[in-house]
C-alpha cells in the first residue's frame, strides 16, 4: 500500500472536497475582484425623468430625504470608485458627497496574500476546509487551525483500512487496567473500548451506555482518561474504520465486548437534509444520518502537526487526463463511470448500469495503460466521499463524471446472501442494497 509520511497538509492549497491539488486544481487561481463596499451620503432626491439601467455591481445606497421642485444645476463632487456601466439619459444634476468606506475582501474571512484563495469544497467564516488544516490570517501571517472536520486527514501517515478487518490489526494493550484502550495499526487512530456511559469491569464493558441528544454530543470526550486528555468524537471518516463489514454485526465484538448494534455519532456537521448529523449505524454497517439521540465512541490520534508541505491529494495521473491519484489512500482512479468516456476536459455520455455480479467484472481490461483495474470495496469507494460537498458528496473537479449516482462497492454484505454495500454519491450514505439492482461503477487500482 502506498504510504506517505509526511505529517500533515497545507489547507490553502487543499481542494476538491476541501483538498489541494497541485496540477488539478490551481490554488493560485484569482477567486474574484474586490467588492465595493461604499456607501453614499447624498440627501438629496432627484425628480428628473432619468430611465437608465444600472448594472453598477456597488453597494452605494442613497439616502435623500429632500424634494426638489425645479431643474437641478448642481455638481456632483462625490469620490466613489465603482464603475457604473448604465447609460444615464436624465438631465437631472447629483449634488451628493459619496463617501468611500469599504476595504473589505469579498468574502468574509478571507484575508492576506497568502491566504487569499478559498478552494473548491472550502466553508466557514474562517474559510476552512472540510478535510483538516485551514489557514487563519494573523499578524506574522497565515496559521494553521484545525476545522470541524477531519475527514481523510489520518491517510497521510497511515493506510487506507479494508472494508473487512481482521483482529490481528488492532492492539489491546493500550491504556490503563480499568480504562484500557484499542489501537488500530492501519489507520493510527485509538480508541476507548467502551461506549461513553460504560465503564471497564476488567473482561466487558458494563452498565448502560448513554443515548446523546445531538447537542450535548461534542462534550463527551473531553475527560481525561487513560492519563490522556485529547480524546475527541471521531469524525465521519474515523468511526467508519471501524465498520467490520465482514461480520454481523459489523463490530469486532472481542475488541468491543457488549458494544452491541447502536447508532454512533460523529462530529461532522454537514448533516444530510431532514437529519441531525452523520452517524454509524453497527446493526446493519451503513454510515448514513439520523435524527434520534444516539451513543459515542470516543478516539484520538491520527492528526498529524500542520506542516509547511504536504502531499498533495489528487493529481491528474493518466497523460491524457482520464485518471487521477489520490496519494493519500494510494489509489489511481478513472475519473469517468464505467461507459462514460473521456474527451479530455469532461466525461461524455452517460453511466452504464450493472447489477453486483455484472459489476464485478466491469473494471477488466487496460485502461490508460494498465490492466488491474477493480471494483473498489466499501472502504475504498468511501475514501472518494467528500462528506460536506454533498449534491454530489465528492471531489467534483477530480471525478467531473461522478454525479448523483448510487455506486457498486465488490463488498458483499454479511447479514445478506443477496445484498450489496454501496456508495450513495448525493450525499456519501453507505448502504446495503439487492444486488439485483442495476447500478453504475467507479474503477480504481493501486498506486504503483
Amino acid at each position: 500500500m502506498h504510504k506517505w509520511t509526511a505529517t500533515g497538509l497545507i489547507a490553502v492549497a487543499l481542494a476538491a472536497g476541501c483538498v489541494k491539488d497541485n496540477e488539478l486544481f490551481d490554488p493560485s487561481g484569482d477567486a474574484g475582484t474586490d467588492c465595493d463596499t461604499d456607501a453614499d451620503t447624498d440627501t438629496d432626491i432627484d425628480t428628473d425623468t432619468d430611465s437608465d439601467t444600472d448594472t453598477d455591481s456597488d453597494a452605494d445606497t442613497d439616502s435623500d430625504t429632500d424634494v426638489d421642485t425645479d431643474a437641478d444645476t448642481d455638481t456632483d463632487t462625490g469620490t466613489d470608485t465603482g464603475t457604473d456601466t448604465g447609460t444615464d439619459t436624465g438631465t437631472g444634476t447629483d449634488t451628493g458627497t459619496d463617501t468611500d468606506t469599504g476595504t473589505g475582501t469579498c468574502e468574509e474571512g478571507w484575508g492576506g496574500e497568502d491566504c487569499a484563495v478559498c478552494e473548491l469544497g472550502w466553508s466557514g467564516d474562517e474559510c476552512s476546509t472540510c478535510d483538516g488544516w485551514g489557514y487563519t490570517d494573523t499578524d506574522g501571517g497565515c496559521e494553521y487551525f484545525l476545522t470541524c472536520n477531519i475527514d481523510w486527514l489520518w491517510l497521510i501517515d497511515d493506510d487506507l483500512p479494508p472494508a473487512v478487518r481482521a483482529a490481528d490489526e488492532f492492539d489491546t494493550e493500550g491504556g490503563t487496567s480499568s480504562e484500557p484502550t484499542v489501537m488500530d495499526t492501519v489507520s493510527g487512530l485509538e480508541w476507548r473500548r467502551c461506549l461513553v456511559g460504560t465503564t471497564w469491569g476488567g473482561m466487558t464493558c458494563v452498565g448502560a451506555a448513554t443515548n446523546v441528544a445531538i447537542g450535548d454530543v461534542a462534550s463527551q470526550c473531553g475527560d481525561d482518561y487513560a492519563g490522556m486528555d485529547d480524546w475527541r468524537v471521531p469524525d465521519v471518516t474515523e468511526i467508519g474504520t471501524l465498520l467490520e463489514l465482514g461480520s454481523f454485526p459489523p463490530i469486532l465484538g472481542d475488541l468491543f465486548p457488549e458494544f452491541g448494534q447502536p447508532a454512533v455519532w460523529t462530529s461532522s456537521d454537514c448533516p444530510i437534509p431532514g437529519t441531525d448529523n452523520w452517524a454509524a449505524l453497527f446493526f446493519n454497517g451503513s454510515i448514513n444520518g439520523i435524527a434520534y439521540d444516539s451513543r459515542v465512541l470516543c478516539v484520538r490520534g491520527g492528526l498529524p502537526a500542520a506542516p509547511d508541505e504536504a502531499p498533495a491529494r489528487f493529481e491528474v495521473q493518466a497523460a491524457d487526463g482520464s485518471t487521477v491519484r489520490d496519494n493519500w489512500s494510494g489509489l489511481e482512479w478513472r475519473r469517468c463511470s464505467a461507459g462514460q468516456v473521456w474527451d479530455g476536459e469532461a466525461c461524455l455520455g452517460t453511466p452504464a448500469m450493472y447489477d453486483w455480479d455484472a459489476a464485478q467484472l466491469a473494471c477488466q481490461g487496460v485502461y490508460a495503460g494498465h490492466d488491474d483495474w477493480v471494483l473498489p470495496d466499501a472502504s475504498a469507494l468511501r475514501s472518494a466521499i467528500n462528506y460536506c460537498a454533498q449534491e454530489p458528496a465528492t471531489f467534483a473537479t477530480a471525478f467531473p463524471g461522478a454525479l448523483e449516482y448510487v455506486y457498486w462497492s465488490s463488498t458483499p454484505a454479511p447479514e445478506s446472501s443477496t445484498d450489496a454495500f454501496t456508495i450513495d454519491y448525493e450525499f456519501g450514505r453507505l448502504t446495503p442494497q439487492p444486488a439485483a439492482t442495476e447500478l453504475p461503477v467507479l474503477c480504481t487500482r493501486p498506486l504503483d
